[in-house]
């Protein structure tokens, strides 16, 4: 017999006691966020938690984190916000960069970074994809510094 969804999702549930924070023991995102297969798609193993704990999420907030450990699933330690709220938390505990940061997108690059990312893609024809995993980032993150939509004040000489 196949267990409901609430009982499955907390079998992969381990509270950790010196943070209170309930870690996510199955599979995760890149970045930590734990997934969790419901309904026949995967979602992110927080968002589940708040369903289940707090009921439906709103369209247009976000579930976020007190804190800061993306593989928490403890309904204490979240939240809901806007995007522009959850950004905001993140640039007060130093996680983030504010609002006149060129790389709105990630904060694993910095200048000199985006300087090789352009010289690698122009001189040495590598291609986006291995760039990104030469930096930890997304092909599409390379892609939108390349055509200049992200880090657009970033010069470098083509050598």
């Amino acid at each position: 017999m196949k267990k409901p969804p609430r009982q499955r999702f907390m079998e992969y549930v381990m509270p950790e006691p010196n943070s209170g924070c309930w870690l996510w023991t199955r599979c995760t995102t890149r970045d930590g966020y734990g997934q969790f297969h419901f309904k026949e798609k995967m979602v992110k193993a927080h968002r589940y938690s708040w369903l289940i704990h707090n009921g439906e999420i709103p369209v247009g907030l976000l579930v976020c984190h007190k804190c800061d450990t993306p593989g928490c699933v403890n309904p204490d330690h979240l939240f809901l916000g806007t995007p522009a709220e959850n950004n905001h938390d993140k640039i007060r505990k130093g996680r983030g960069r504010g609002p006149k940061s060129e790389d709105v997108n990630t904060t694993k690059l910095n200048r000199e970074k985006v300087e090789s990312i352009k010289r690698l893609y122009a001189n040495y024809g590598l291609s986006q994809r291995d760039i990104a995993f030469l930096f930890s980032v997304t092909q599409a993150n390379i892609k939108q510094i390349l055509l200049g939509r992200y880090w657009r004040s970033v010069d470098w000489e083509k050598k």
